[in-house]
């Protein structure tokens, strides 16, 4: 079957889902939680990933009761044992302004608003929500 990239998707989950073609950046979570660093900048040019990967981390660490260990299971990523030691077991805050498109600077404000709204309706929600607040469980193993 050839090879069919995912032009424009930057929903990690949706893209596996899918079976959409995907370039297995993977290898840069382990280096990413491997670095001691505080802080990562991702500096890209426009349309080279960015959004995706970030999805990709968001979905590899994001604390939830789902096991979506069958969406990593053939990526870098899950061939490292101390990577896979942090899947799904953080919180995380996950937010895109790449949608925020306007005219105006008030418009764009708006725009930011909205996003850091809905975040903040979905986190609000998670608080008390068992889909959310997952029991400890042992990271999965490798296949």
């Amino acid at each position: 079957m050839p090879f069919v990239p995912a032009l424009g998707q930057t929903d990690f989950r949706a893209l596996r889902a899918d079976g959409a073609g995907y370039v297995d950046k993977t290898a840069s979570i382990a280096q990413f939680l491997a670095a001691p660093t505080q802080v990562i900048q991702f500096t890209r040019p426009r349309r080279f990933g960015k959004t995706l990967f970030l999805s990709t981390l968001a979905c590899f660490l994001e604390q939830r009761t789902e096991d979506l260990s069958h969406l990593f299971h053939d990526l870098a990523v899950w061939h490292d044992a101390s990577a896979r030691a942090h899947f799904q077991q953080h919180p995380v805050l996950f937010l895109s302004f790449k949608d925020v498109k306007a005219r105006s600077h008030a418009a764009t404000l708006q725009g930011i608003a909205l996003v850091i709204q809905k975040l903040y309706r979905r986190t609000a929600t998670c608080s008390t929500a068992a889909h959310c607040i997952p029991t400890k469980r042992a990271p999965s193993s490798a296949s």
